[in-house]
């Protein structure tokens, strides 16, 4: 189930300027995220079992019409050239819609918490940029996938990759575009994919609610964001984090942003 909210994190530079002033959210490539193992992390031969591989072998027969006189009760009956065809294919297969999925569609990524400080360490440069709280009721985001964490690669029933509905066959083929190692559980992630990459589309003003602002945000930064979104929506809310002097953690608080043109009035 979704959240309430969903934050993206994001560097305060021109294009995220472009973005906020657009009403847009830039989706990217899954090939360029910094982590080499995401959305790429598979071992072909261990998801085809011996049991998948006399599965398929049997539908292969049976959508051929094609009968043999031998009881096929495990891979030891199916003929060796069948055995590396199915898995050849399979591998060719896979591997097209593995490399679609992350050259030739977009995605762009939430996460269900604001106040994780390696979140603003690692995708605001260092505090100095914004965290962006989302309405997830928002059509915007009825395809929003919950990333998993695994210690393992995922495993894709080749079967119902191969012979499945198209609902199973969807399913079995994104595995690996919602699974990451365990080490990135803190995330909390949340993923969007589109139909092009590198290219920014448009939310509703409405379905942006605030923006949280780093530690080492720029005052004149601040000054530009909260012009800027003004413009679109006087009921987005603004914060700004603050170190809490006790413990590990971040606090905010929220702040009215009254335009210095209005200001010398």
């Amino acid at each position: 189930m979704l959240p309430q909210y969903l934050y993206k994190f994001e560097k305060l530079n021109v294009q995220t300027l472009r973005n906020l002033k657009n009403a847009q959210i830039y989706f990217n490539t899954p090939a360029s995220f910094n982590d080499p193992f995401d959305c790429a992390a598979l071992d072909v031969p261990a998801m085809l079992t011996d049991a998948s591989v006399v599965d398929i072998f049997k539908r292969y027969l049976r959508e051929n019409n094609i009968r043999v006189d031998f009881e096929i009760n495990s891979i030891k009956d199916v003929p060796q050239n069948y055995v590396d065809q199915i898995y050849k294919t399979f591998e060719e297969v896979f591997a097209q819609q593995q490399d679609d999925l992350l050259h030739r569609k977009g995605c762009t990524c939430f996460s269900e918490v604001k106040d994780n400080i390696l979140l603003w360490s690692h995708y605001t440069d260092g505090h100095k940029g914004i965290c962006l709280e989302f309405d997830a009721a928002s059509p915007l985001f009825s395809k929003a996938r919950k990333v998993n964490y695994s210690l393992e690669f995922p495993k894709v029933d080749p079967v119902k990759y191969l012979y499945g509905s198209r609902e199973e066959k969807i399913e079995e083929g994104l595995k690996p575009l919602f699974t990451k190692h365990e080490q990135w559980s803190y995330e909390k992630e949340w993923r969007l994919f589109h139909k092009e990459p590198n290219k920014s589309y448009g939310y509703l003003a409405s379905t942006l609610k605030s923006v949280y602002f780093g530690l080492a945000a720029n005052s004149t930064d601040i000054e530009v964001v909260c012009l800027t979104l003004q413009g679109q929506s006087q009921d987005i809310k603004f914060y700004k984090a603050y170190k809490d002097k006790s413990k590990y953690t971040l606090w905010f608080e929220e702040f009215a942003y009254t335009p210095f043109i209005k200001i010398k009035k």
